[in-house]
């Protein structure tokens, strides 16, 4: 992150795209999963997936050929990595493992990011609003990016706690600017909104 961060200081896009692809074309990386048709966001998932697998944490994710593009590098990273990272911490120390990442077009003006995790207790909220139970590093910032980005998109983010099944959920709606998205592939069995 720290690459793309210099990158996108210097110069912007173009050499963010480069180096994306050619971090896209190591070997390790070629033999991971492919979860979109978005390699930046590919690689996000896929740190994330080998993280995952590490602590023993049940991951699915359906984003599919969902065009992405409507969103800078800098937006979909913020929105994945933050998403992810906070689904890892609380999903970890929970009894049933679990991450569920879905990303789904809705009418042509809409994209909706869905993040289901397992979450071993109720999180704390002030204010009304959930809070970092992070015991290192920054505080508050990822939901807080997040709304960013939904609020630039004329979306909208909404966070839930679910007692009953121990797990948070996280939907962000974004405006896609009514481009045509992808749709190949079978929906899952169950309404993601």
């Amino acid at each position: 992150m720290e690459a793309i961060r210099s990158l996108a200081a210097e110069d912007g896009g173009e050499k963010i795209a480069e180096y994306i692809d050619s971090v896209y074309e190591l070997e390790d990386l070629r033999l991971l999963r492919q979860f979109s048709s978005n390699k930046l966001a590919d690689v996000i998932v896929n740190r994330y997936y080998a993280r995952f697998l590490e602590c023993g944490i049940d991951f699915y994710c359906d984003i599919r050929d969902i065009d992405l593009s409507f969103l800078t590098d800098g937006e979909l990273t913020a929105l994945l990595d933050n998403l992810l990272s906070n689904a890892l911490d609380a999903a970890a120390d929970a009894e049933k493992k679990f991450v569920e990442l879905t990303v789904e077009q809705r009418n042509l003006h809409y994209v909706a990011v869905r993040m289901a995790n397992a979450c071993a207790e109720a999180p704390k909220k002030k204010y009304g609003r959930f809070v970092s139970s992070k015991k290192e590093g920054l505080h508050g910032v990822g939901l807080n990016s997040i709304a960013a980005v939904a609020k630039k998109h004329g979306g909208s983010v909404s966070a839930e706690y679910h007692a009953e099944t121990k797990t948070f959920e996280t939907v962000v709606v974004l405006e896609c600017g009514g481009q045509e998205q992808g749709k190949s592939g079978k929906a899952g069995d169950r309404d993601v909104l």
